[in-house]
């Protein structure tokens, strides 16, 4: 692999934070992701976050998980994430309406595991949580599927041939329309987290040639990270709508995040 190419994992939730930034760093790492499920207590989570920050050559971004027990929440929980100071919005998938509810969310990035729906699979297809509405969506919006390794790694026996053939299903539909597609170590567990090399093979395992796995741990998570900068940015009024030079009026510090696009 290039050695000047940028890695990105978008999904660690492993307790101890400086520890996790120390694994990944060693890794090869060029930046990651920091989640935390978003609740009352996100903010503290947060300023742990920007205590951090400063001594590591990663770029280092907080994530929000929104669990949503109901498709209408999805977009309001999104939308308290981003002004609580999340960088990179999650949702947390395995339901049809909520997978549905999130690739519909322009607030959203990353939709997780959208594979862990409820129901047997047919002969000749899989009930994988995504269809060619759902990814055109998720194309449209710049809203990523995330391919989860700690998916695989915790499951066994037929479960994880089930997971395995849901997620090859989705990597052809994200491929036919377009959708990115990040591989995340998704690591609960110091110990999970695993170098780009490792992910980069569990992509080709999944169906994806290099070119592909190899964007999905650098184009496409980069286009996340660019695309919550923008957010933030207060001269980005709208997609392709940008403010040069403000004149007499004051630049302000700080912009509704949600509504740019």
């Amino acid at each position: 692999m290039n050695m000047d190419t940028r890695f990105f994992d978008l999904h660690i939730e492993a307790q101890g934070l400086r520890e996790n930034l120390d694994q990944a760093q060693r890794f090869g790492w060029s930046g990651v992701c920091l989640v935390s499920v978003f609740n009352p207590g996100f903010p503290d989570f947060r300023k742990q976050i920007e205590a951090l920050k400063d001594g590591w050559s990663l770029t280092v971004l907080a994530g929000a998980k929104v669990v949503a027990k109901d498709p209408s929440s999805v977009q309001d929980k999104a939308r308290m994430a981003l002004q609580a100071g999340a960088d990179i919005i999650l949702v947390e998938g395995g339901v049809d309406e909520i997978n549905r509810a999130a690739s519909e969310c322009w607030e959203v990035d990353v939709l997780c595991h959208p594979e862990k729906v409820s129901g047997k699979d047919l002969t000749d297809q899989k009930n994988s949580g995504i269809d060619h509405v759902t990814a055109r969506f998720m194309a449209e919006k710049c809203i990523a599927l995330e391919i989860n390794f700690a998916e695989l790694l915790n499951s066994y026996g037929m479960y994880r041939s089930q997971v395995m053939g849901r997620m090859r299903q989705n990597v052809m539909l994200a491929k036919k329309y377009g959708t990115p597609l990040i591989i995340t170590t998704g690591a609960q567990d110091i110990n999970c987290i695993r170098s780009p090399r490792d992910l980069l093979s569990v992509g080709l395992s999944l169906g994806m040639d290099a070119d592909l796995a190899r964007k999905a741990l650098t184009d496409h998570p980069m286009r996340l990270v660019k695309k919550s900068r923008d957010r933030a940015d207060p001269d980005k009024l709208l997609s392709g709508l940008e403010v040069t030079r403000w004149g007499s009026s004051a630049r302000p510090e700080r912009k509704k995040t949600s509504g740019w696009y």
